[in-house]
């Protein structure tokens, strides 16, 4: 007859228990987690519909600075030359911050070397000659640039992190749709886009375009410009083992 020891078995049942309650612990943060996850994902707009729409850009007087480097460390020349410029926000009516982009970091052999502009649109009503007296002429250059064709999506501003969505979310959706129903491809008119950072609203807001067509070419301000894209045929530019070299 086999005699079991008892207490042997409360001390298994004991330990059972125990790691049942670990079990559960470790499936209840891990779900609180996920949703915090999720639901952080989802504030950030990472789920939101891409719906690119044609557009244009009106155009006007850009006063603005250079920036080679890494997009992800324009942070702060943005920071800085919104210092500067305040007084153009309150003196002109219409004023927008506004980054160009002109090459694609995922295309580019060196980040460091990508090139961009930091600026403000003002409406073309405002002239260079009030614009003058304002700006700083050893710091910042301005220029005058057209009415272009572009496609357009207005993406929500949470944080920094919202640049990071839209680029990985939007752009490739609008790079798509620019290609399949425009002519920027076959006209070889297109590759440059252009942000607008609405900020000073209650639902602040980055809307995004991609200009294409006639008068793109005034929109590229940089003086030596490293371009990825092969829409970019239409202007002066060296070819250097398939990236390109535009010189103003």
């Amino acid at each position: 007859m086999c005699i079991r020891d008892r207490s042997t078995w409360g001390v298994f049942s004991l330990k059972g228990e125990k790691f049942q309650m670990f079990e559960y612990i470790m499936l209840a943060f891990g779900g609180l987690f996920l949703g915090g996850t999720a639901g952080f994902l989802y504030y950030m707009g990472a789920f939101n519909p891409v719906r690119p729409e044609k557009s244009v850009v009106h155009g006007g007087h850009i006063v603005y600075s250079e920036y080679v480097g890494n997009y992800w460390k324009i942070g702060n020349t943005f920071e800085k030359f919104g210092q500067q410029t305040k007084d153009l926000f309150q003196k002109f009516e219409g004023a927008t911050s506004l980054g160009i982009y002109y090459d694609n970091p995922q295309m580019a052999i060196d980040k460091n070397e990508c090139r961009a502009i930091v600026g403000v649109l003002v409406p073309p009503n405002v002239s260079i000659g009030d614009l003058r007296a304002e700006v700083n002429a050893d710091e910042y250059k301005i220029a005058e640039v057209p009415r272009v064709e572009s496609i357009r999506v207005f993406w929500p501003f949470r944080n920094v992190l919202s640049f990071l969505v839209l680029a990985l979310r939007a752009y490739p959706v609008m790079e798509r749709y620019l290609r399949e129903n425009t002519s920027a491809k076959s006209e070889g008119k297109g590759g440059v886009a252009i942000e607008f950072y609405h900020f000073g609203q209650k639902n602040k807001q980055i809307e995004t375009n991609m200009v294409y067509g006639p008068g793109i070419e005034k929109y590229v301000l940089t003086t030596c410009l490293l371009y990825t894209s092969d829409a970019a045929d239409d202007l002066l530019c060296v070819d250097l083992g398939g990236r390109r070299i535009i010189k103003k």
